[in-house]
């Protein structure tokens, strides 16, 4: 399942497409909601979530470390 990383495609998602065809628009948000809600999977989905969590911790605080030598070198 290939998933496209979205922030505010949520809403859009599920009004129009519902992740289908396939899962061709499935997003990381959406697939969190389609654990938790449809597949009554709250611990998976939140494991998911956590590890998203983490992941994006890790690029902002690799952003803000380059960010940081960027103003330095000026």
């Amino acid at each position: 399942m290939a998933m496209r990383i979205g922030s505010n495609l949520f809403g859009q998602i599920v009004v129009t497409t519902g992740g289908g065809p396939g899962y061709r628009t499935t997003t990381i948000g959406y697939y969190i909601y389609w654990l938790g809600i449809s597949n009554n999977r709250q611990g998976y989905a939140s494991a998911v979530s956590f590890v998203m969590f983490v992941a994006l911790l890790a690029v902002a605080a690799v952003q803000v470390a380059l960010l940081r030598r960027r103003q330095v070198e000026l």
